[in-house]
């Protein structure tokens, strides 16, 4: 079966302290939580259910934040922006 977008895993490596560089750009503190969602903005990748989970979390854990990367994942995208105003917890989301 051919997976469309998708990507060989067995090419992904791990680089030890690279989690502290990127926490580091974000600004989250290491005790933090930080929970990603990587892909274009695209409603097949369906980022207003991610947005929608993450403003449960972040209603239970108050340092957690949300790191969402991909193209079209940007503060000026108001369809994204609208999903993630909703939750109440719109400054611990990072895109």
């Amino acid at each position: 079966m051919k997976i469309h977008n998708g990507f060989d895993v067995t090419t992904l490596q791990s680089y030890k302290g690279k989690g502290a560089v990127v926490r580091a750009h974000i600004g989250a503190q290491p005790e933090k939580l930080v929970i990603g969602c990587l892909g274009r903005y695209n409603p097949a990748k369906d980022h207003v259910n991610f947005v929608r989970a993450a403003g449960l979390v972040a209603a239970k854990y108050p340092t957690c934040h949300f790191l969402m990367v991909g193209s079209g994942l940007t503060r000026s995208n108001a369809e994204s922006m609208l999903h993630i105003n909703a939750t109440g917890f719109a400054e611990r989301f990072v895109l």
